[in-house]
């Protein structure tokens, strides 16, 4: 789908997206093509040895491959919820009245200034979904408890 043209994303796959332009971490995220390339990979990674742990039998590290890979595989719901949540708050701002729009929110106001806002806003959406999954990895122990299982996995050959 990325290669293809399939997605709405920016033209560059390396541009950052920024609020108001400020390139602070939290505030400049990459484009939506590339915030999927990054999700592919544990995606796929995670697939390939939870398939390799269980057909060797090593149920325990397979169960945790699993688990980060069912994790990775929220990424899209959570990216849904979250743009679903966006188009609401959208909605509700474009009712305000434009001296508020245009000059407390400094919000576009040619058509391809607003297509660039909405660009931005969708891979907004896939890194926050990426960076809320990453917690949620985090938390349930899958970073560390897979570095384990694969070096247990190693001593055990």
């Amino acid at each position: 789908m990325v290669y293809r043209g399939w997605l709405t994303s920016h033209e560059n796959f390396f541009h950052l997206h920024s609020l108001y332009g400020i390139r602070l971490p939290f505030f400049a995220w990459p484009t939506f093509a590339a915030s999927l390339f990054v999700l592919g990979v544990p995606y796929l990674v995670s697939l390939y040895k939870m398939v390799a742990a269980a057909r060797a039998r090593r149920f325990e590290e397979h169960r945790k491959w699993a688990v980060l890979h069912t994790i990775s595989g929220y990424t899209i719901a959570i990216e849904r919820l979250i743009s679903a949540g966006i188009n609401g708050i959208a909605r509700v701002m474009h009712i305000l009245p434009d001296w508020i729009k245009i000059d407390w929110l400094d919000f576009p106001t040619t058509t391809s200034k607003i297509i660039d806002a909405e660009v931005a806003a969708l891979a907004w959406t896939v890194a926050a979904a990426l960076a809320i999954v990453g917690v949620w990895a985090y938390q349930e122990g899958c970073l560390t408890n897979i570095s384990t299982a694969v070096k247990k996995s190693k001593d055990m050959r």
